[in-house]
């Protein structure tokens, strides 16, 4: 099998010369007499081009529900991204966690700076995003949206408000509500505890500050929380967990204190992991389709680095109320 090596020695032209002629480097100068050469030298020998495709480094910083208890919401986009990656020519080169990145992110300069492509999925701080701008050209980010990257994710306005509609058609009136800050959000300045609080307000329900608790998405502390609200004398008579997997936490604790969901009391969960359905009782929950939000991402990723543009745009895949047996019509 003929080599471009052997091209250079039998048409005398230098193996870099041979190699962009063939290539059809559209930067690189050269007469016609060279080009027609080298091109008839290779028809002679029988040498076919084959174009390398590039292979493209790309990194993941992962948000601190994935860091304290492995979010499966963040796992599985995770593992789509890992999946279609291979597909697209892209090597996930490096993981970080938010928090790690925040303690010290100039550690990590020349590793990042390395990186053609970045994918986000935790809310950093605007400082840390500005820095990040500076060292990749490249970003997405996933499930929070910012004016300067392309964003995947869902609409966190009206898919919490479904699940407050149901709750609230349901007849639950003291409706409790369990999240966890971010780096760059306080609960009370996320879009869910938002939507939790205008939906009792707009339809004349009580809303009380002691119903609502920060678990700071760990899970001990959330078990902590569910305990001290059904112990309390004034008991909610359903919780919005803020996403399954704490909602799987209550349901333990409901369960330890000898009650029952949702007769003695209802939760409620978000982004339906592929248990929650399994659950006992199954949850009612909102559907997200989250191994699309990876594949749409990293295709997002690829196109811009393959085509060098940062065109803008805001990405919400569909999402569905799943109205199961741990919720109930209490009216």
């Amino acid at each position: 099998m003929s080599t471009m090596r052997d091209i250079s020695k039998k048409s005398g032209y230098s193996l870099s010369t041979v190699s962009k002629v063939l290539s059809n480097d559209k930067n690189f100068n050269v007469t016609n007499k060279t080009r027609n050469i080298i091109l008839e030298t290779a028809k002679e020998l029988n040498y076919t081009y084959t174009t390398r495709k590039k292979l493209y480094n790309i990194g993941l910083i992962m948000p601190k529900s994935f860091e304290a208890y492995t979010d499966p919401f963040f796992t599985v986009v995770l593992s789509s991204i890992e999946k279609e990656s291979k597909s697209l020519g892209m090597n996930i080169t490096m993981i970080l966690m938010g928090s790690t990145l925040s303690n010290n992110i100039s550690l990590y300069d020349r590793d990042l700076s390395a990186l053609d492509g970045l994918i986000i999925m935790d809310e950093l701080t605007n400082e840390i995003m500005t820095y990040l701008g500076t060292l990749i050209k490249h970003i997405i980010t996933i499930d929070f949206f910012t004016p300067k990257y392309t964003s995947v994710g869902f609409n966190h306005f009206l898919s919490n408000l479904a699940m407050m509609e149901h709750l609230i058609n349901c007849g639950y009136k003291k409706i409790a509500y369990i999240g966890g800050s971010t780096e760059r959000y306080k609960i009370e300045e996320q879009i869910q505890f938002m939507m939790y609080r205008e939906s009792l307000i707009n339809n004349n329900l009580e809303f009380n500050p002691n119903f609502v608790k920060d678990c700071k998405w760990d899970i001990s502390l959330c078990a902590k929380e569910v305990k001290s609200l059904l112990k309390n004398n004034e008991k909610p008579d359903a919780i919005f967990m803020a996403s399954d997997n704490l909602a799987a936490v209550a349901l333990g604790i409901v369960n330890t204190l000898n009650l029952n969901c949702p007769e003695d009391i209802g939760i409620a969960g978000f982004n339906d992991i592929e248990t929650s359905k399994h659950f006992v009782p199954s949850l009612t929950t909102v559907n997200i389709p989250i191994k699309d939000i990876g594949i749409i991402a990293a295709n997002q990723l690829i196109k811009q680095m393959k085509y060098d543009e940062n065109q803008i745009i805001e990405i919400n895949v569909p999402f569905k109320l799943k109205s199961r047996n741990s919720t109930k019509k209490i009216i």
